[in-house]
């Protein structure tokens, strides 16, 4: 947002926070959504709020809206205090919960993609450590007058940012997908959801990365620290063993169920997320730990590739002897990452995708081309339930022997800065 706009959005942060006090210690910067967003000539289920970054104290904490009316009105609400859902039938708009009542409201245009945004910097007064503000969405379809509202959210503000603690590794020390690492995080605040936090090895030399999935967050009282445990889900395609970074972030995730597909199925899920990576939580990981591709597998990598605007990645023939063709019992995983910039107040953020492996079912024998028809369904339907249909378009490009699955940004405005990522066959 304009520089005007962030000065007087800071001046209501100030003024709400004004309200509050002093407050215990929290235990760490949190930031959760509530409610759910209401239609007002929009797509996707209603406007939706999402908070872009952590409201720790001395940082800035930005809130955006989406899936709002293009080119219309936004009322942006922050409190010190939730009220009891206000229906607003009594404006035209029954159904529609409003859960938050000014003293600070912003009001500002929504743009063509019916997004807007506002910056707080949070003040670096450790007397509002523990203290929560709430915020909602309210959004004016100009054509119609249709009101609507956004889903709500609560900030609970911190001192002190998420710091990772010396990672342990669950056998087996070394090897392929389902080796198990356990991190501890300081002043993490990650509730006990896995999907709102994010890990990955990063290779400083390569920059080739692997995905780790979160299986459970515990909060330890007795050291104050979310004990994180993960296995390894994607693999990159290494020589061999080498140091590498752990990068964790942590955003909203979600792990919707897969259609199974003619002659793929899914038998876990898809995972999708969305959010912000955490100040100052790389750490080196043992040497030991860092895997090497298994024999059993095969890694190709994600291209990023500015010229189009979008990754790929190219499905191999199969490469353990059939002919080439993909047998019973087979399995592909996928996993990609990358950043999107949009301006004019869309939201910027990183995502990460990532599909269980799909097996061949009995029965078939697949094609690399047919592997990459079925599979970027699948993909696109994980993207879909999270971002909503149309932010990120994954198509399959088939022709000859050209078996290529395509991720890219369909709104024209929105700049892909880069990404990568792996698919993995195994036999």
């Amino acid at each position: 947002m304009q520089h005007g706009s962030h000065l007087v959005a800071r001046a209501a942060w100030l003024g709400c926070l004004a309200l509050l006090g002093a407050r215990a210690c929290a235990q760490g910067p949190t930031f959760t959504r509530f409610g759910i967003g209401c239609p007002s000539s929009t797509r996707n289920g209603g406007p939706a709020l999402h908070n872009n970054g952590l409201p720790a104290l001395g940082f800035p904490l930005q809130i955006d809206l989406t899936q709002a009316p293009p080119n219309g009105f936004a009322l942006f609400i922050l409190a010190a205090q939730r009220i009891a859902p206000l229906d607003l039938g009594f404006v035209g708009a029954a159904g529609c919960l409003l859960h938050v009542l000014p003293p600070v409201d912003l009001s500002m245009p929504t743009n063509a993609a019916g997004a807007a945004a506002v910056t707080f910097l949070v003040p670096n007064n450790l007397g509002l450590a523990g203290a929560s503000v709430h915020a909602q969405w309210v959004t004016v379809a100009l054509t119609t007058l249709q009101i609507g509202v956004s889903n709500g959210g609560t900030a609970t503000l911190a001192a002190v940012l998420p710091a990772l603690s010396n990672p342990t590794v669950i056998a087996p020390p070394s090897g392929g997908l389902g080796t198990q690492i356990v991190v501890r995080v300081r002043n993490g605040g990650f509730g006990n959801n896995p999907d709102n936090c994010c890990l990955r090895l990063v290779d400083p030399v390569t920059n080739e990365m692997s995905l780790l999935r979160v299986t459970s967050i515990v909060f330890d009282a007795a050291t104050s620290e979310d004990v994180v445990t993960a296995r390894l889900a994607t693999v990159a395609n290494r020589g061999g063993p080498v140091q590498a970074n752990i990068g964790m972030m942590r955003g909203g995730g979600f792990s919707p169920p897969v259609n199974a597909s003619t002659c793929l199925n899914t038998p876990v899920s898809a995972w999708v997320w969305e959010g912000t990576s955490l100040p100052g939580s790389g750490l080196m990981v043992p040497t030991s730990f860092v895997p090497t591709p298994s024999v059993n597998q095969q890694v190709v990598q994600f291209v990023y590739e500015s010229a189009s605007n979008s990754m790929y990645v190219d499905v191999p023939v199969y490469p353990f002897g059939n002919g080439g063709l993909y047998p019973p019992t087979s399995g592909v995983t996928s996993d990609a990452h990358g950043d999107i910039q949009c301006g004019g107040g869309v939201p910027n953020g990183h995502f990460d995708q990532f599909v269980e492996t799909a097996t061949v079912k009995p029965g078939c024998n697949m094609t690399n081309q047919t592997v990459a028809i079925e599979h970027a369904p699948q993909l696109q339907q994980a993207f879909n339930n999270v971002f909503g249909a149309g932010r990120l378009t994954i198509t399959s490009e088939t022709a000859g022997p050209l078996a290529r699955i395509r991720i890219k940004p369909t709104n024209p405005a929105c700049i892909l800065l880069g990404g990568g990522g792996s698919l993995v066959v195994t036999q």
